[in-house]
Order: C-alpha cells, then structure tokens, then sequence
C-alpha cells in the first residue's frame, strides 16, 4: 500500500499552520501571487485533492507539490518547522546552505563570516540569542531590561577572546569588529521572536471558547477606517495680499487628503484636505466632524459640472445616517493620530474604541489604502504639475516654463466631486452603489446603530477639539490657560468663589480658538464661553498656527507689538516664505483659515494655485488679477493655460471607468482581523 502522507506532511499541519499567511508578509505583487499558489496548492493537497486539479488550477506539478511538501517540515536553524516560510521565493544573498566554515579564515570583513561563526559555535549563538530576545546573561536565570546593541556587542568579543580567537581572524579582522552583522542579527531574531509569540497568542485565542467575542463585527458603522495620503506637486498659490493690496505668491509642495471609510461598504463617510509637508491632529478631528455632520453640497466654481443624482456624503443621503457612531476606529502609529485633541474628541463624542496598526502597512487598512490609489489614479496624477508617485513616473510633469493655473475653489470643487462619484459607484462584490449599502443597512432595522446624542449635536457642529486644563488667576481674575495663551472668563466665571485649581473641560472649533466652551470637569457644571486674550482676538487662527507664532516670536528675535499678531504673523511670514520651504505650507495654511483662499476678500478672485512659475518671474507681490480667470502672467506678460471644465469632465469620467478595474486589484476585501 502507498503511502498516503509523504515527508509527514498532515502530521505537521498543526505547527505550520500558524505561519505567516500572505497578508502579514510584505512582498512585490510577483513574489505574492506565486506565494499564494503554492499555499493554496498544499492547502488543496492537504483537502486530499487529486494532483490533476491542483496542476490545473496552481500549475504546480506533482513533483514540484512534494518538492515544497518536503520544504515546509524541514527544521530550520532554530529547530523548528519552516513551515510556509519555505514557499518564499528565494531572497537577494548567500543561503545558509552556501556559506561554508573557511570564511572564518580570511583576514578582511566577508558576508556570511557571523553565521559561519554560530555554526561553529552553537553555544555562542545560544548565549547571544538569550541576551539579545530573552533578556538574560549568561548563566543567569533572571530577565533583565532589554541590552542594547553595544552591551551585546561587548558580550560577543568577550565570547570570542574565551575560544582564543585573535586579529586578525573574525571578529577581530576589521573597525567594525562585526559590530553591523551582529545588529542586524539581533533586529531578525527580535523580530522572529515576536512574530511567534503573535501567532502562539492568536492561535490561543482561536481555541478558546471567547473568541468569536473579540473578533471585529463586519456590519455597516461598526469598524471605520481612518488614514492620511499626500500628493506631491510643484504649486504655487495666488492669493490677495493684506487688505486687498498686491497679490501674493507662495509655492504648495504637497497635498494631503485625510479620509474615514466605513470597511464594509467601503463608502467614504468623511474627509478633510491640508497642505505642508504633514497634517495634525486638528486636521483628523476635521475629518471625524466631517463625517458625522450633516454634509451640504459645494457651490461649484465652475457652472458646466455638477454633482449628479445620488452623489454625496453618506450623511446626506438619509436624516438617519447622520451623527452616526462607529465601534472600532482602524488607524496607524502616525503622530497626528496619537494627538490628545482628536483621541479625546473621539472618546467623548464618537465612543468608539481606535485600533492602531503599522504605517506604511496597505493590507493592514486595504480599504482605505485602495481609495487612495484610486484617487490618485484617477484625479491628482491627471492633473498639471503633479510629481507622480515616484521621481521615474512618466506622469512627472517637467514643463516648469509653461505655469499652469487652477483656483483653489475648484480645486475643492474636485475632489468633492470625487468623493462623491466614488461613493455614488458600485461597490465591489455587488451590484448595488456603496451608498445604497448603507441605505439598506439602516433602514432593514435588523441592527441596533448608536448615534450622537441630540443633546450635543449643535456642540458638534461647532467643536471639534476638546481638552483639559485647570483654572487660575491673573492679577486677581479667574483665567484659563490653554496652549500658551489667557482665556478671560464671564460673569459666571468672575462671580463663583472656590473655582481657583478647578480642573476643566475645553471644547473648540479647530479652525478658530478664539471663543472655547469650558466646563467643570468633576460634575459637568458649564461656565459659558470664555474669549481669547485681546492680542489674539482680532483674527481666526487655528492652535497649530498660535503655536507657530508664538515659538517664532520666541526663537527668531521677532518681537510683534500689534494689537492682532495671527495678522501682524501672516504678514511676516508672507514677507520671508521665501527663506524656507515650510514657510509657503504656514503661509498656505494661514490664508485658508483667513478667509483669503476662500475668495472672500473684498470681493476679488479667488485664491490661485499653479504650477511652477518661470524663474524670470519672481514670487513677490504684484497687482491683483482682476476678473474670475487670469489670462496674462503678470510679471513675464506670457499666456497661462487655465484648466477648463472639460478637462474637470474628463477627470470625473475616470472614477466611472476606472473604478471597477481597480475595486478588484487594488481594494482587496481583507478578512475580519481578531483584536
């Protein structure tokens, strides 16, 4: 009789089943697919499927299938199974198999000299991996606090004088005392280390008898996505100077689009755009207020485009899909979303739990990282003066002669239009839009949604930050103190003895902090709205542009004596955007939160964003345009191409054509990860 189970291959189902499965690995879209067929192939192989249909549907042969079978239990140098690591395709370097022990013998610096000197001596190598993974010495039971690379280090050459090895032999043979080799050893072993104790834990977890209460739901609004995606550009923006006076021009070299996306649907509930090279915190509790605010359509710039029935935001479809709440909130380690304001506001608002993964990591959020791509695709890459994804995109455009305008206004008016198109299309796996998903989802009333309180839905349209402070005194009168400046209370503040140490909640609009609603943080107790000292009164700033001011006026020797300094701040920073590059992003953002990129100063044209100007042409101010598009560059005297509502029709039209393509290779729809 023929054996049925070659090279103990179900025997070790069980301790290679809990190996990487190819959404945990990072690979090229070529490596991927041939690592998914060989997993699929032992996996029907393992279902006792015959060889015919495995060759059929794999293209793996029978004796390529037993060559991968032998592969999996081989034991590798740890003495474990390699399990589906072995399936990899093979890496840039030298196998273990290849290094052989006559490196050790050359006097210069040679790959493969450390792991020739573990294989010959096991008891080093053992003695290092205690200290570098399991934190303890060597003939010690005890764990100590993790050793750094230099403790290690020290701890290898010791090893290594106690074998009698001398220069110039390794690891005496270079500067380096394989110091490089070691640390990169250590970094593997840590990380290896880590990786199984993760599936030691998730496999735990499968078998209790609790695990189907820790896995993520999959309905609609109970798992959201939230991440952030730039787009590098050569802009400048046109916009009027103070008071109306001159034009200033300031260059935009990166765009960031902050996006919510429900997992299920895949539907895109809310967004916020920001310019510089990062967004913060203020920026992501935009897009949550977004989200849950009743949505209203843009006024479009342009009279030849309009949104088409059905298109918008998810909470302006129906009453009952606005302020609603989320259960798990998916996010990365980035520094804006660990920002106190917006984890607060998520807390006291929203009540949902935020979930952090790894940055940089798509097939952690696959939903939102595919929006992204498509977007990109399709909008922000089609039009001028964008950089493309990478320095070699044929897409770069290099026509830095040829200055290239588009309002700042429709610019808005495009990526709202986006938004919405791309809700309005059918989402993957169904016949049916992404909205009308949700449609179906809330008016089934088969599931229990939350939604925010009607009691605090107005503070929501107005705050969106929220923190603590306490109050104090100035010069005998109850203060707040919130981020370097005073707030000056009421007559309820003025006239309640005991307030004085009295811990506060705060609540603020992210776009203007000159006006905060305060509260007792022990019972609730409000105290009314409490107003900005006077030299910050006169102008609408946000917290990231006071901090600015105020660190510039402290580092730079700048000294403003003007009764408004977020005016008298843009004033200088429109004076030396030209210094540095992030002078332009702090100027860009100080005209968006001014009014002045809005086209709401004293009537003229909106703000302007263009490509690079010629260099004849100096960024400095000039006369104002008048008239709603330009035509004449003003300081070189040469025709400027404007974009045109056709071309603004021709890049809605790829959402339609290229969202189908891309809702199956780009957004792929990834199983509920356990918690």
């Amino acid at each position: 009789m023929r054996n049925s189970d070659p090279c103990g291959w179900r025997h070790c189902l069980v301790e290679v089943a809990g190996y990487p499965k190819p959404l945990d690995l990072v690979l090229r879209e070529v490596d991927r697919t041939a690592y998914e067929k060989r997993v699929r192939a032992l996996e029907m192989k393992r279902d006792k499927r015959s060889c015919s249909e495995i060759k059929s549907e794999t293209g793996i042969s029978r004796q390529l299938l037993l060559y991968y079978m032998k592969a999996t239990v081989k034991k590798d140098i740890d003495g474990q199974p390699s399990g589906y690591r072995a399936l990899l395709p093979p890496q840039v370097g030298l196998r273990e198999n290849q290094i052989t022990l006559a490196v050790l013998e050359s006097e210069k610096p040679t790959t493969g000299q450390l792991t020739a000197y573990f294989s010959k001596y096991p008891d080093d190598r053992a003695s290092l991996y205690d200290m570098a993974v399991l934190h303890k010495l060597p003939g010690y039971a005890s764990t100590n606090p993790p050793f750094t690379y230099a403790l290690i280090h020290a701890q290898f050459l010791e090893l290594a004088r106690k074998k009698s090895i001398k220069a110039p032999l390794f690891p005496f043979n270079g500067g380096s005392q394989g110091a490089p080799a070691l640390k990169q050893w250590v970094d593997k072993q840590r990380a290896r280390f880590e990786q199984q104790q993760r599936l030691k834990d998730g496999n735990r977890r499968a078998k209790s008898s609790w695990s189907g209460a820790i896995e993520l739901p999959g309905g609609c609004f109970r798992e959201v996505q939230c991440d952030g995606h730039h787009t590098d550009v050569d802009w400048v923006i046109e916009a009027p100077g103070l008071n109306g006076e001159g034009v200033v021009r300031y260059r935009v070299h990166r765009v960031w689009l902050i996006a919510i996306l429900d997992r299920r649907s895949t539907a895109v509930l809310g967004y916020t755009i920001a310019f510089g090279e990062a967004y913060n915190g203020a920026d992501v509790a935009r897009a949550v207020r977004s989200a849950m605010a009743p949505w209203e359509r843009r006024k479009l710039s342009v009279t030849t485009i309009a949104y088409k029935e059905g298109e918008c935001l998810p909470n302006a479809l129906i009453p009952e899909l606005s302020f609603m709440c989320w259960t798990y909130f998916g996010l990365d380690n980035a520094l804006a979303h660990l920002s106190d304001y917006f984890l607060s506001g998520l807390e006291r608002v929203v009540g949902c739990v935020p979930v952090f993964g790894p940055a940089a990591s798509p097939d952690v959020r696959p939903n939102v990282e595919g929006l992204f791509h498509l977007l990109a695709e399709a909008g922000f890459h089609v039009v001028r003066g964008t950089l493309g994804s990478n320095p070699l995109d044929p897409r770069r455009d290099t026509k830095t002669s040829e200055p290239f305008l588009l309002t700042l206004d429709l610019l808005l008016d495009l990526v709202d239009l986006l938004v919405c198109r791309y809700n309005a299309a059918t989402c993957a796996g169904t016949t049916i839009t992404r909205l009308e998903i949700l449609r179906r989802a809330v008016e089934r009333e088969r599931t229990v949604f939350r939604r925010v309180p009607a009691a605090i839905r107005e503070d929501l349209l107005k705050y969106d930050l929220y923190d603590t402070s306490e109050i104090g005194t100035d010069k005998g009168r109850p203060v707040v103190r919130w981020d370097g400046v005073r707030y000056f209370g009421n007559l309820a503040l003025n006239s309640r003895p005991g307030l004085i140490g009295q811990a506060v909640a705060i609540q603020a609009d992210s776009e203007d902090v000159r006006l905060i609603k305060v509260s007792l943080l022990c019972d609730g107790t409000p105290l009314g709205i409490l107003e900005v000292e006077p030299r910050f009164r006169g102008t609408a700033h946000s917290v990231a542009t006071r901090k600015q001011a105020i660190n510039y006026m402290r580092h730079s020797g700048y000294v403003s004596m003007a009764a408004d300094i977020p005016l008298a701040f843009r004033h200088e920073v429109q004076k030396r955007h030209k210094e540095r590059k992030g002078r332009a992003s702090q100027l860009a953002r100080l005209l968006v939160e001014q009014g002045a990129a809005n086209g709401k100063a004293d009537g003229q044209d909106t703000a302007v964003v263009c490509s690079s100007i010629d260099s004849a042409a100096p960024v400095t101010e000039t006369a104002v345009h008048e008239g709603p598009s330009p035509k004449k560059h003003q300081q070189s005297g040469q025709s400027i191409p404007t974009m045109q509502s056709a071309a603004v029709n021709s890049v809605l039209s790829r959402i339609a054509s290229l969202g189908s393509a891309y809702a199956e290779s780009t957004i792929r729809q990834a199983k509920p990860r356990k918690a």
